[in-house]
């Protein structure tokens, strides 16, 4: 009221998005307008192809009066045509323009309706809320790992010792097992001999002296 009294003015209300019904109306109200425009426009083509062949038959008969009368119309008619197919042109483009507005209109209500999703996630899941969410899970981690590890633990001490002993005597158990299913023993390989083996040469020089011995008691016969 004070603000009337000093002559100011007030706020503009808020105006109100158009709702999708609405949307919905318009488009149908342009395309039944295109409709109409498009019956209009076939008509007079079909009026035109008359008024035409009138006017040749009037011109066949040498009525030129009558004949110009007709082409006159014809004449009205084609520019109605081109005035109609204007208006619709401009229709076409409306109901393109309202269309993507529609379309706009569903993605702007999808991105606020992700906004609103996005704010209420943050809202509920707060930077120091997570920290805490995280701190806590690698506590009971660290927790889960102690229990784990002391569940793990042998409740009876085992000589290491003892057991490597115990493997030993079964390793030694099997070479024994084979030796008896070969023969017992391992066989005593043959030694290596002492003395100097004779050479081809000696033996050469022994037979040479054989043939001599042979020859003298020979000759003393």
């Amino acid at each position: 009221m004070f603000a009337s009294l000093f002559g100011r003015k007030s706020a503009p209300a808020a105006e109100k998005t158009c709702s999708t019904s609405e949307v919905t109306d318009a488009i149908i109200k342009l395309r039944d307008s295109i409709e109409i425009i498009e019956k209009k426009i076939a008509a007079n083509d079909k009026r035109v192809l008359a008024l035409e062949a009138e006017a040749r038959e009037c011109a066949k008969v040498g009525n030129k009066p009558k004949a110009l009368a007709i082409l006159k119309k014809k004449k009205l008619l084609t520019d109605s045509n081109v005035s109609l197919e204007s208006q619709k042109m401009n229709l076409e483009l409306q109901c393109m323009e309202i269309e993507n507005l529609n379309m706009n209109k569903e993605i702007i209500n999808s991105f606020q309706t992700s906004t609103n999703l996005i704010k209420k996630f943050h809202k509920a899941n707060d930077i120091d809320k997570v920290e805490d969410m995280m701190d806590s899970f690698a506590e009971n981690m660290d927790d889960l790992r102690q229990v784990t590890a002391a569940l793990s633990r042998p409740i009876v001490a085992i000589d290491e010792d003892e057991l490597e002993s115990e493997l030993d005597g079964l390793i030694q158990e099997d070479i024994d097992k084979q030796l008896l299913e070969v023969g017992g023993t391992v066989p005593d390989m043959p030694s290596v001999p002492t003395s100097k083996i004779p050479t081809a040469t000696g033996v050469a020089a022994e037979s040479e002296d054989d043939r001599e011995i042979r020859e003298l008691m020979a000759s003393m016969n």
